[in-house]
């Protein structure tokens, strides 16, 4: 089988590989900053990764936000085929109802194009909110 690294008799695919649109990173943000947030390990996690600026964590960050060139040329370098692209933890989940719903569309969006731009990328997870507004979740 012939696949993006050679031959060979299979496709390595990465499954649950994570995104962050930056207008999410801003908005998880602007929840840390304002302690607006009552959840521990969110704040814990994303707070070590958005406010506390070293090489690694910048890193991790940008590689979040990149569905483009960047992030095909890790998979280059790592003999990745394919890539299952989901929200990173905790996605919408963390926000209310309302914004939830009217922002994973655009998310939905975002992934899709990239998707279209980058046929490595060709595989994707719908964001999606958890309930308690099942008609919107996809």
């Amino acid at each position: 089988m012939q696949t993006g690294h050679g031959e060979r008799p299979y496709s390595r695919i990465a499954t649950e590989e994570a995104f962050a649109p930056p207008d999410m990173i801003a908005r998880y943000k602007k929840l840390i900053g304002d302690r607006s947030v009552d959840d521990p390990g969110f704040v814990s996690l994303m707070g070590y990764f958005l406010f506390n600026h070293s090489q690694r964590t910048d890193d991790i960050v940008a590689r979040l936000q990149d569905l483009g060139e960047r992030r095909l040329a890790d998979m280059d370098a790592t003999g990745i085929d394919k890539q299952v692209l989901s929200l990173t933890a905790p996605g919408l989940q963390i926000f209310d109802r309302a914004t939830a719903v009217a922002l994973a569309p655009a998310y939905n969006d975002q992934l899709s194009e990239a998707v279209r731009a980058h046929p490595g990328l060709d595989r994707q997870y719908r964001t999606r909110q958890s309930a308690p507004d099942p008609p919107h979740a996809l």
